[in-house]
């Protein structure tokens, strides 16, 4: 089946070989917390002393901002309450300083209001998640630092992309083999889907 993302598909994985997996949200409202699960919107989880629901991101009038009681800093500054967030922006959520979680915003491309967010403190992702896209209509995928997702080495670019509540997957070069069968160079997603390319591969998976 294709992924719908008119239904209640909130966000995917794409294990990357040679890269790592990336969390593809694919909602206006995520929230970011520890790795109990909650219900409503979706989660990133972080192995870390957080709260269950500890701040919030929001796509809102072309812009994302972030709301939380307390516990956040932006670059160092704690400023509680809601704030917008812009390229380069690190937010610093935790209990404690003494180990407080470091999270990067950035907005690689500036022909894409797709975003991501990389710790980079000691921390890390729960559930084997190296990294997270904030999706808006496009993910690029390839060598370079204007793509979403940087795969050094790949001699073409991957991208990902809504039409009509659906995702679909084009690339730039080749032929895109789905599920182990030659397809076209652009294909539908559904769960589970295997893509591959020329020299890259990946799986994806709805969560």
């Amino acid at each position: 089946m294709p992924m719908n993302l008119s239904q209640p598909v909130s966000a995917c994985k794409l294990w990357i070989d040679g890269v790592g997996c990336w969390m593809l949200c694919l909602e206006d409202r995520i929230t970011i917390g520890n790795p109990i699960p909650v219900a409503g919107a979706p989660k990133i989880s972080v192995v870390a002393d957080l709260r269950t629901e500890h701040a919030t991101i929001e796509f809102n009038d072309s812009s994302y901002w972030l709301t939380d009681d307390k516990s956040v800093a932006f670059e160092g500054d704690e400023n509680s309450g809601r704030r917008s967030l812009s390229h380069g922006t690190m937010i610093s959520v935790g209990q404690s300083l003494e180990n407080e979680v470091q999270i990067r915003f950035e907005q690689p491309s500036s022909l894409s209001l797709t975003s991501t967010l990389q710790i980079e403190s000691g921390h890390r992702f729960a559930d084997g998640v190296d990294g997270v896209v904030l999706f808006r209509k496009t993910c690029l995928l390839g060598a370079g630092k204007q793509k979403h997702i940087q795969c050094g080495g790949w001699s073409e670019d991957v991208i990902f992309f809504e039409r009509d509540s659906q995702l679909f997957c084009k690339s730039t070069e080749s032929l895109i083999t789905l599920d182990g069968v030659p397809s076209e160079r652009i294909v539908k997603i559904h769960n589970g889907a295997h893509l591959a390319g020329e020299d890259w591969s990946m799986r994806v998976e709805a969560t």
